[in-house]
Parts: C-alpha cells; structure tokens; sequence
C-alpha cells in the first residue's frame, strides 16, 4: 500500500518530489510510508517553505540528484533510481553519502536525516513513542513534570533504551590524624669573620723601551761626468797649396 500525494497540494515540494520525501523517511527513520502518512509529508513540506531563496533551489537540486540513475550508477551499481530500489539497496545508498568524501553529499545526507526526524517528531502520533505528554501548558494539574509536578519523571519500565544509574552515596573521608610537631632546628652557630687581607702595592710601570733608531740609508754615489769630446785638430794643407 502506498500513499497517494497527487490530492495534496503543497507550496514548495513537487509530487514527484513529495514521494521521495516519503522514501528517504521510510529509509532514514525506519518507518513504513502507511505509518508516516500524508501528514509527514506536509509536515516537511511546511518546513521548507521557510527556508531562504537561495537553500530553496540548492535542495531542489538535491533531491533531484538523489533520485537521479547518475547518482544511481556511482552509488547503487545499478539504473534504478531511489524510489525504485529494495530496502536493502537504498540503505547501501544512503550509506555511502554519509561516509562519502563530498562535503556536498556527506551536507547533503545530514539535511535529509534533519529533514525527516523534524517532520515525523512533530507529529502527535510520534510522542507515545517517546513516551512525550504533549503540551504542559494549562495542565500542570494533570501531567507531573519536571518544572510543575512534585515527582521527576522517571522512563517506562519496559523502555530498554534508558537506564536509570542510581546516585552514589559520597563516601566519608577519614579523618587525617594530627601530625606531630617538627623540633625547632638549631641555630648554626656565626662562623668568625676573616681578617681582610693586606691591599698589595701597586706595582711600578716598567718603563717604555727604547724605539729602535731608523737605519742610515746609503748616500748615493755621484754620476760621473760626461768626458769632453776632442777638439776637431785643423785640417793639413794640401800638397797643391803648398807648391804654391
């Protein structure tokens, strides 16, 4: 048995949309859709319509990529989408986005799993489950709690999921003996101060030695003189002037 949607209308899921809200709580919750109903679908569907503009299109888009025979083929080995898988195999998908290393699946699969527990908590038909009285306001008469009864509320007997752990009696510390009083330490007796030593003379400054005079540099040995060239000696008559 199914649950038809195509009556309802809704102001933001789409009916194909509507019916895989209804797979993903079947899956999420571990609810049959006949126990979920219509009102679980109106529910989320109230819910979403508050959301900003720009989450309404980015879960538009998510809840088409759920569906869709690509995410199919990379997480379920097979073309059947989402709302045409056994239970078995959509578990398997589920699974795999949350442990998936996508930020975007990984955001994505918590959204479903806070979509899906808001709607069917805020059922009525869900509260004896938790064992919830309802509202207490106008009647504290009648519903003990926390806040107004004079008894806590305590967890059905039956609940396995709870564990009442009884208080622990504090126990008595015992009490730390005196402990007896150190003797006083004596005193260690003043050792007597040393004569202060005798302040040695100052010492003479030796005196500066000697610096070394500078050598004689040799003298330089006088350039000898150029030796005056000869005279020219005059020229001897020739033979022919002489006879003459």
């Amino acid at each position: 048995m199914t649950v038809d949607v195509s009556e309802l209308s809704f102001q933001f899921l789409k009916k194909k949309e509507a019916n895989v809200i209804l797979d993903l709580g079947e899956t999420i919750l571990g609810v049959p859709k006949e126990e979920l109903g219509k009102e679980f679908v109106i529910e989320a569907d109230g819910f979403l319509d508050t959301i900003d503009d720009f989450q309404k299109k980015d879960f538009h888009i998510l809840l088409w990529l759920v569906n869709s025979r690509i995410a199919a083929l990379f997480f379920g080995k097979s073309l059947k989408r989402f709302a045409k898988m056994d239970d078995d195999a959509k578990e398997v998908f589920l699974k795999k986005w949350m442990l998936s290393r996508l930020p975007l699946l990984r955001i994505g699969y918590v959204a479903f799993r806070a979509l899906c527990g808001w709607s069917y908590y805020s059922l009525e038909k869900s509260w004896p489950e938790m064992d919830y009285p309802g509202e207490t306001i106008g009647r504290e008469h009648e519903t003990p709690t926390l806040l107004f009864g004079k008894k806590p509320w305590q967890p059905p007997k039956d609940w396995k999921h709870w564990k009442v752990i009884p208080k622990a009696k504090p126990k008595a510390e015992p009490k730390a003996e005196p402990k007896p009083k150190a003797k006083p330490k004596p005193k260690p007796k003043a050792k007597p101060k040393a004569e202060p030593k005798p302040k040695d003379e100052p010492k003479a400054k030796p005196k500066p030695k000697p610096k070394p005079k500078p050598k004689a540099k040799p003298k330089a040995k006088p350039k000898a003189k150029p030796k005056a060239k000869p005279k020219d000696k005059p020229k001897t008559e020739t033979k022919k002037e002489v006879k003459s």
